[in-house]
């Protein structure tokens, strides 16, 4: 199952043990270990403790990989530069949207 390796993956970018993970989420060791495995599933409230303990979006234990290295990396450069320049390269992304039908995403 996709969330069971999203879960161990995120947990070993965080540094963390299984029971430190289990602990955070307020979950048992073995539970959080057959959700790894894909075992078992969680439901939704499991996922959002479990998402909430490691410190990520509920989204990102589903997501696929390609996806969230492609955010985390377009994140990580935008970051980098000033605020003037994020503008520029958002309204450049947007344009870029616009030409392949992409709806426009709300800005702050």
């Amino acid at each position: 199952m996709v969330m069971s390796l999203q879960v161990r993956e995120w947990r070993k970018r965080r540094g963390m043990s299984l029971e430190k993970l289990a602990e955070a989420a307020g979950i048992s060791r073995s539970y959080l270990n057959e959700i790894e495995l894909g075992k078992k599933t969680a439901n939704e409230n499991r996922m959002r403790q479990i998402a909430r303990a490691l410190d990520v979006r509920v989204e990102d234990l589903l997501a696929p990989r390609e996806r969230r290295e492609l955010e985390e990396t377009l994140l990580r450069l935008l970051e980098q530069l000033p605020p003037d320049e994020q503008r520029k390269l958002i309204r450049i992304a947007e344009a870029l949207a616009a030409s392949n039908d992409v709806p426009p995403t709300p800005t702050q």
